[in-house]
């Protein structure tokens, strides 16, 4: 998984999906993890998420404050 911050107060995560990769399982998959980054990140909040190609696609996430 990688993470990364801006300078907006956000932080992006990516991970390849093992599966196929569609936005509505992408979202799922970052509403779980965002328990997870609010602890971690000073309460971050989900914002946003996005999967890139399809079989064995990346899915991203996007937390801001």
């Amino acid at each position: 998984m990688d993470i990364k911050a801006t300078e907006e107060n956000c932080l992006f995560t990516s991970n390849r999906v093992k599966t196929w990769c569609v936005n509505w399982t992408c979202k799922l998959g970052c509403l779980l993890n965002a328990k997870l980054y609010a602890g971690r990140y000073h309460h971050a909040k989900y914002k946003d998420s996005w999967c890139e190609g399809s079989r064995k696609g990346t899915c991203y996430c996007e937390f801001c404050k």
